[in-house]
């Protein structure tokens, strides 16, 4: 899973912003791997356009198991492009997750 922060001024980095703090708190509680920071890449189509968006990925590598296909099969962006199912679906829980924590702290 991947977390990505930007604002209109460019790509932001700041670990420490309070929302950054949430979001990354609720993925290491979800994931229960404390062990990796979440990576911040300069992704995200829709939310270089956003104040303040978080780019966040499809997969929880945590749980996703390799596919084995032939060489030059299943890469990203490609026609037949892999998706491991159980990963996707562990991304889909912690999205889920990082919205109602930023709904509580953002109502709070």
């Amino acid at each position: 899973l991947y977390i990505e922060k930007r604002s209109s001024q460019g790509y932001l980095k700041n670990d420490n912003d309070s929302i950054g703090k949430v979001v990354s708190d609720t993925y290491y509680a979800v994931s229960g791997d404390v062990s990796k920071t979440p990576i911040k890449i300069a992704g995200g189509t829709y939310s270089r356009a956003l104040k303040n968006a978080f780019s966040i990925g499809t997969v929880g590598y945590y749980k996703a198991k390799s596919i084995d296909l032939p060489k030059g099969h299943g890469g990203v962006h490609q026609p037949d492009e892999k998706l491991n199912i159980d990963g996707f679906l562990e991304a889909i829980k912690v999205l889920i997750c990082m919205i109602i924590e930023l709904d509580a702290y953002l109502n709070s």
